[in-house]
């Protein structure tokens, strides 16, 4: 039995959203605090700047998976998003 269309299409695009999420967030991350480290020189203010990034970006998902939203390609760029406002 080989299933097939639109439906399964969609269910691949966002198993393999969620686990590119999940690696590329990591990666992402350390090299945030590399940078961070670069730019602000102070342990301090790298704990800091990440700490209130990450808050923020749990309080997004949260709510956003409290809706009852699902993940799709718009929504799996938030956290980029959401980590350039906060650098900027």
């Amino acid at each position: 039995v080989h299933a097939s269309g639109v439906p399964v299409v969609v269910v691949d695009i966002v198993e393999a959203l969620a686990s590119d999420l999940v690696r590329m967030g990591g990666a992402a991350l350390v090299l945030a605090l590399l940078y961070l480290l670069a730019v602000t020189r102070s342990p301090r203010f790298t704990l800091l700047t990440l700490v209130v990034l990450l808050a923020t970006l749990a309080a997004t998902f949260a709510l956003f998976f409290a809706t009852g939203r699902t993940l799709t390609i718009v929504s799996a760029n938030a956290p980029s998003l959401i980590a350039l406002m906060g650098f900027a």
